[in-house]
């Protein structure tokens, strides 16, 4: 099929529309005289541009693949796992110690159609100190927790960027986790390093300094991302949510 051709006939038809539609309309309104039913005019003239606009886009214009580049859909599933053997029934860490934490990442295709040849991945641990999972009442509606959520994501995948050039750059940084003042009061972060492989599931481990935390159970968030073989940075669809941990009393205390 020529689509050239095709876009020829439909641009004829178009401008023979056209200059129809805007005598036949120069006619009508010829009659009228001035101060007399001048919304009619107005109307249609309106309804002239509608029907030019609709029939443009209608158009079977040919572009080139290389003027659009759909971003892969590639999402991740990250399972946190306490360091420390003896905590059985789940995350929890003493007063005043910091959070050692062993990570899986899961990554896989959301669409069949995606595929990136990845290098590397990263991930960014987030907690805050501030939102106990205790403080949770349920009076929030959902569009203010789903604003909250998305913006939390936004802040983390900044932090993760900017981490990710300074490991590319080759320049290290002086601390790993450290305290952020944003809108919530004392967030830590930690990051992680993960190696691609063929399996599409990585392991790596962090600390997250939760030593002023405290007592009280609260929730990890987290967000990943990957380098693919040219350098360019894609952002993973987190598939689960952040993994709760406690803060208890200290032996020593």
């Amino acid at each position: 099929m020529n689509c050239s051709g095709i876009l020829e006939k439909d641009s004829y038809r178009l401008c023979k529309f056209a200059v129809a539609y805007l005598l036949r309309l120069r006619g009508d309104t010829g009659g009228i005289a001035t101060g007399e039913d001048s919304v009619s005019p107005l109307h249609e003239g309106m309804q002239f541009l509608s029907n030019i606009l609709q029939r443009v886009m209608e158009l079977p214009f040919v572009l080139p693949k290389y003027f659009f580049r759909v971003r892969p859909c590639f999402g991740a599933e990250l399972h946190l796992y306490d360091s420390n053997p003896e905590n059985r029934d789940g995350i929890s860490v003493p007063s005043g110690f910091q959070l050692s934490l062993t990570l899986c990442l899961q990554w896989k295709c959301v669409l069949e159609r995606s595929d990136i040849d990845i290098s590397k991945l990263y991930c960014v641990l987030a907690a805050s100190s501030a939102s106990s999972c205790l403080d949770v009442t349920g009076t929030r509606s959902k569009q203010f927790e789903i604003r909250k959520k998305t913006a939390g994501m936004v802040g983390l995948n900044t932090k993760l960027m900017q981490f990710v050039q300074n490991d590319l750059g080759k320049k290290r940084e002086k601390k790993r986790r450290k305290k952020v003042h944003v809108e919530q009061k004392d967030m830590v972060t930690a990051f992680a390093r993960f190696e691609a492989s063929d399996s599409g599931v990585g392991f790596s481990s962090c600390l997250l300094d939760v030593s002023e935390f405290p007592q009280g159970s609260y929730k990890m968030k987290w967000h990943a991302c990957c380098i693919d073989k040219d350098g360019a940075y894609y952002s993973l669809l987190p598939l689960n949510d952040g993994t709760a941990f406690s803060v208890r009393s200290s032996p020593m205390q």
